[in-house]
């Protein structure tokens, strides 16, 4: 409602020799560097939104690799312990062979 007044009020006050087609097309003129404006701004707005969501899914990301990486690192425990188990293995048999070969030392 408040442009309908402010349109009849710039043709009330027509400037002399300026016709309702000269003064609407300014008018339609005005309002489409308004409207490209407004674009403008659309376009910034949903840039920022895009940016914004990259930035939010980026904790996600990072947090998603970090848990690969501790996965990662739970498997080489597990091997360790493995290894070490294997390697206790071995020790024990060590040890048997040398109580065995101290018990037939004479």
């Amino acid at each position: 409602m408040h442009s309908r007044w402010r349109l009849d009020l710039r043709f009330s006050e027509r400037r002399p020799g300026v016709s309702y087609c000269q003064e609407a097309d300014e008018l339609n003129d005005e309002a489409d560097e308004l409207d490209d404006e407004a674009d403008e701004l659309d376009d910034e707005a949903n840039k920022l939104n895009d940016e914004a969501d990259e930035l939010d899914d980026e904790p996600d990301e990072l947090d998603n690799e970090a848990d690969e990486l501790d996965d990662e690192a739970d498997e080489l425990d597990n091997e360790a312990d493995e290894l070490d188990n294997e390697a206790d293995e071995f020790d024990d048999e060590a040890d048997e062979l040398d109580n065995e070969a101290d018990g037939l030392d004479i």
